[in-house]
């Protein structure tokens, strides 16, 4: 007897004595299915994350960056998506283990793995957003944690509702050349005088609805303007239909005949 029988025989003997049953390949093949769809739900969940942490950042108030003061800058901490982020974190991890467990995920390197599902997340994440889902996903999926978690609309109207610190948002009741009247969250009524305000982007601005006012208070119920912003933000600004706090876009120049002396 060769050494190979030698050792198959004690196997057989291990096997017996250990009464190890045989397992059905199909458990292997289940087994490997539900990896593989975990990992799926995971990706997806990251991809959510994604898309809802691009709509909080494009909403966030950025396009302010340069008209505040740095002593500011607790303003934009209150704009990250901290809760969020964590999610991410949370799903981005499942989502890498789930596919390292899978019948050949050991194979790859967990580096590559990170960068591939990262990858995915934030491609189908980037698709929700910029097909207008992520703002009411943000809400749907804000629902159960709105105790702890308030959806981003309801916590930026809270930053803006601070006018002893400067920042004062509404609806604007009535405008005139200098002064504007507007309800704020609370359904305070402000006189705003906006005589010397640096109105972005334009004069248009106050023919939105909803408006946003960094200034000071002069006296109860009267804020002195320093600029006045739509609350909507228009594309270049950061809208929450494209990535315009990334990539700022200006409009382009009217065509007037200051630009063409010679016609």
């Amino acid at each position: 007897m060769n050494t190979f029988q030698k050792f198959s025989e004690k196997i057989l003997l291990e096997i017996d004595k250990r009464k190890i049953d045989h397992v059905p390949r199909w458990k292997f093949m289940v087994k490997n299915l539900l990896f593989w769809s975990a990992f799926v739900i995971a990706l997806i969940f990251g991809a959510l994350s994604f898309a809802i942490i691009f709509f909080v950042l494009s909403n966030g108030d950025f396009d302010l960056y340069s008209h505040l003061p740095p002593s500011r800058f607790l303003f934009f901490i209150q704009s990250i998506p901290f809760f969020w982020l964590g999610f991410l974190g949370i799903f981005l991890g499942l989502s890498i283990l789930f596919f390292r467990v899978t019948k050949k995920g050991y194979r790859f390197s967990l580096s590559l793995v990170f960068g591939v599902v990262l990858g995915m997340s934030i491609l189908f994440g980037a698709l929700l957003h910029l097909n207008g889902e992520s703002k009411d996903l943000e809400r749907f999926l804000s629902t159960p944690f709105r105790d702890i978690y308030p959806p981003s609309e309801d916590r930026r109207k809270d930053r803006w509702m601070n006018p002893q610190e400067g920042f004062l948002a509404g609806d604007i009741t009535q405008k005139s050349k200098n002064t504007v009247e507007i309800k704020d969250f609370l359904r305070n009524i402000w006189e705003v005088d906006i005589s010397d305000a640096d109105i972005i982007p334009g004069p248009e601005t106050l023919d939105e609805n909803r408006i946003r006012v960094i200034g000071r208070v002069e006296k109860p119920g009267k804020f002195i303007a320093e600029k006045v912003l739509p609350w909507e933000k228009p594309k270049g600004m950061g809208n929450h239909n494209g990535f315009g706090m990334f990539f700022e876009r200006r409009p382009p120049p009217k065509e007037t005949s200051e630009n063409f002396p010679y016609f």
